[in-house]
């Protein structure tokens, strides 16, 4: 018995550290708005959060904690003369372990049988004290309540018109009345944060367009007209305040604040951020103006961003375009830069200067690699779901000519590739890491002339990418063991070797690798970890590696002629970027 009141009380004191910890944790991490206002929350990953849960979960976390703590320390060691004297700690500690195991089992999930069992043997003793478990009595929604629509389906010209926005004097307006101008459009709410931080700018932004005609500014607000009122009182504003229902809401697919919508005259959207902006830096009128007068609009570059990385260096960060697909980039002899989108399909040219993405291709089975030799292009597809990605292929395309060819298939899961000056093709095939797929992890080369690939080295541990030397070594960067794990490795096999020697590790998964110019290897981070790597410098004369980007992970990255890394994240508003020395 005493063993089992050990590994109770063990447990719970567990779970209560972790409940306190784990809550104050999400409310540093993700936390907004003031605790003696009353707006303290966290919104993490669309769910919001109060701060009531956080005050209950220190309290009853910090509770049992040093209740089942103190518990467990007296099972232990019984001797210590505090313990000893704390008579009543057995009592509470058994008591409020009792509760919560009571609550978990009354409340455990209905297709735990364990649970089930419980709640049948209970209402036997004591009839009415347990509820049917759903499993047992399935509440099922009537078929009248759940949204059938009337038919025949009657389809608006755009749903958007009929979304209602009332004032603050109760005068009701759709945005279909605004059709004819473009409508800058922020839902907020009072308590929201970042929604207060950004008023001023919008109320900036409004005082600058607010004589032109053609531009509407509306502020729509999700909560009651008395309490947007209340918080004008201290926070007034000239520009124009609206309420919103739930159900407007919906139909701008708007679920966390704030949002902004731009609309076109027509009523399209033509633009949509979740989160604060300076809205009043002089970019957001220019779009207005041009989208309410039919005019052209080039997105101003931003400056650079000043980036401070290991052993004193120091980069200017641009952005380049905003594509979330890009899972390599390659550069051609006249420097144009190639890329493949993993997710679009296609591969194509990215111009830097404005982040246009012209497809060569489209239409190909996840594209995960390009590579460029003299007039053509090569590319990977890493096959589809359907066939557990055994249907890789590697093709090319004449670029003169727009002459396409299927070079090989039946490729397992391809995703890197190195096209040396003789157009011999290098494959790392990577399906062997998949534990639901499964297949070969492997690195082959299809020579120039044959229709056979050869294959160098095979078994490799969770490959990523791979690069060859000039003296025939072969570097392969491997994924690691854990997910998104810090076990990443660089590997270097001699030419002609089968066993690789480890030249770095503890990195994050390996992505992409390139070589700069001095020879040094720079690596892509592809952990999705806050803080984690994301562009690391492996020095050919030293084996530590040092980080030049963190706080993201990076897909794929590509060596600029002037010392930089053009490179893609994969995700955000500004997922290709380039990274330049320091001037």
């Amino acid at each position: 018995m005493r063993r089992v009141a050990v590994l109770v009380h063990l447990m719970l004191a567990l779970v209560g550290l972790a409940a306190a910890v784990g809550m104050a944790g999400i409310f540093m991490e993700f936390g907004r708005g003031s605790y003696w206002e009353g707006t303290l929350h966290a919104r993490v990953y669309g769910y919001h959060i109060p701060a009531v849960n956080l005050i209950g979960a220190l309290v009853v976390g910090s509770a049992v904690f040093l209740l089942s703590g103190g518990r467990l320390l007296q099972l232990l060691r019984p001797g210590m003369p505090l313990l000893r004297r704390w008579t009543g700690l057995r009592s509470s500690a058994n008591t409020v372990a009792l509760i919560i195991l009571l609550v978990l089992v009354l409340e455990a999930p209905d297709i735990n049988p364990l649970a089930d069992a419980a709640r049948t043997g209970l209402r036997r003793v004591a009839p009415g004290l347990v509820a049917e478990s759903a499993a047992e009595k399935p509440q099922l929604p009537s078929d009248s309540e759940i949204g059938l629509p009337a038919l025949p389906v009657v389809k608006e010209e755009d749903p958007l018109k009929t979304v209602r926005i009332t004032s603050l004097d109760g005068a009701p307006v759709t945005l279909g009345d605004l059709r004819g101008k473009a409508v800058f459009l922020n839902v907020w709410a009072t308590w929201c944060g970042p929604c207060r931080a950004e008023m001023p700018n919008i109320e900036a932004l409004y005082q600058s367009v607010k004589d032109e005609p053609n531009v509407a500014v509306v502020l729509a607000s999700v909560e009651p007209a008395e309490k947007v009122r209340d918080f004008l009182k201290t926070n007034p504003h000239e520009a124009p305040i609206y309420t919103l229902e739930e159900g407007d809401v919906r139909k701008l697919g708007v679920n966390a604040f704030p949002t902004t919508l731009i609309l076109s005259p027509g009523g399209e959207v033509l633009f949509r951020k979740s989160g604060y902006a300076a809205w009043d830096g002089g970019a957001t009128r220019a779009f207005l103006l041009a989208a309410a007068n039919g005019l052209p609009f080039t997105p101003p570059k931003p400056a650079p961003k000043v980036v401070e990385a290991g052993d004193g260096l120091a980069f200017e960060e641009t952005t380049v375009s905003a594509d979330k697909g890009v899972m390599d980039l390659a550069r051609g002899g006249d420097g144009t830069v190639y890329y493949a989108d993993f997710f679009g399909g296609t591969v194509g040219r990215l111009n830097t200067e404005d982040g246009t993405l012209s497809p060569v291709l489209s239409g190909l089975a996840s594209p995960h690699a390009a590579a460029v030799a003299g007039d053509r292009l090569y590319f990977l597809e890493s096959g589809t779901e359907a066939a557990k990605f055994k249907d890789g292929r590697l093709g090319r395309i004449t670029l003169s000519t727009g002459v396409r060819e299927t070079l090989l298939e039946g490729l397992e899961y391809p995703v890197s590739l190195v096209v040396d000056a003789a157009e011999n093709a290098f494959i790392l095939e990577a399906a062997g890491s998949s534990t639901v797929f499964g297949g070969k992890n492997r690195l082959s080369v299809l020579k120039q002339g044959q229709t056979a690939p050869e294959t160098l080295l095979e078994g490799l541990p969770a490959p990523t990418s791979f690069l060859l030397d000039d003296e025939g070594g072969i570097f392969v960067g491997t994924m690691g063991q854990t997910s998104p794990g810090d076990t990443g490795t660089v590997m270097r096999f001699q030419e002609g070797a089968k066993e690789g020697e480890v030249i770095a590790k503890n990195l994050p998964a390996v992505k992409d690798m390139a070589f700069d110019r001095e020879g040094n290897i720079l690596l892509a981070g592809g952990s999705a970890e806050k803080e984690r790597p994301g562009l690391l410098l492996l020095s050919k004369n030293s084996r530590k590696p040092v980080v030049l980007r963190g706080g993201f992970g990076v897909n794929c990255l590509c060596p600029d002629p002037d010392g930089g890394i053009l490179y893609s994240t994969g995700m955000g508003q500004d997922s290709l970027r380039l990274l330049r020395p320091k001037r």
